[in-house]
């Protein structure tokens, strides 16, 4: 019986996170409603309210399983590797993998039909991952500014691809991320 109910909550959580995202490509994000979720979803108000607490906490749910996508399976990057060009192109060639395979997500989160607040979470996010290595520890700027110089590059140039929508190959992206970023990393660690 057990196998039963956990297979309905797997279904009805994946049938509520697609009725959202259906929702948020044709109103958007500010006009979807819970209410619309539960109709679209064909679920009674309880069930959503079993899986989430509002449409932000949905939203973050997203939000968080995309980036979990895009910087997990990331290969390891210390200040060590970080000078050796062979690492830092495996990781920035799997980024851009990763960004392009959630092509359509990403689009949808950073047009105006998505959440404003998705790409303070992926800068936010950008720079957690550079606290988990030794990057920034033999560094003399402070953390939080060379982190947040270091997440919005990379971010920024992100965006930059989506809004062009990937005209850009993820080769062609990685190589143009592997000109401006590692330079702009080195120039830092090589005044320190």
């Amino acid at each position: 019986m057990t196998n039963v109910k956990d297979l309905r909550y797997r279904k009805n959580h994946e049938l509520i996170k697609a009725s959202f995202i259906e929702l948020l490509k044709v109103k958007g994000y500010a006009k979807t409603t819970v209410s619309q979720i539960i109709a679209t979803a064909h679920i009674n108000r309880s069930t959503f309210y079993v899986h989430f607490l509002d449409k932000e906490d949905l939203m973050a749910e997203i939000q968080t399983e995309l980036l979990d996508d895009i910087l997990v399976s990331l290969p390891a990057l210390n200040l060590d590797n970080l000078m050796s060009n062979q690492r830092v192109e495996e990781r920035i060639g799997q980024m851009s993998q990763n960004v392009y395979n959630n092509r359509t997500m990403l689009h949808l989160l950073m047009s105006s039909k998505g959440d404003p607040t998705f790409n303070q979470r992926l800068i936010q996010r950008a720079q957690t991952e550079l606290f988990t290595s030794d990057i920034v520890t033999d560094i003399d700027i402070p953390q939080p500014y060379l982190a947040a110089s270091m997440a919005s590059l990379v971010v920024n140039l992100m965006l930059t691809w989506v809004q062009r929508d990937f005209q850009e190959s993820p080769a062609e992206f990685s190589e143009i991320v592997k000109k401006v970023g590692p330079n702009f990393i080195k120039s830092i660690i090589n005044r320190v």
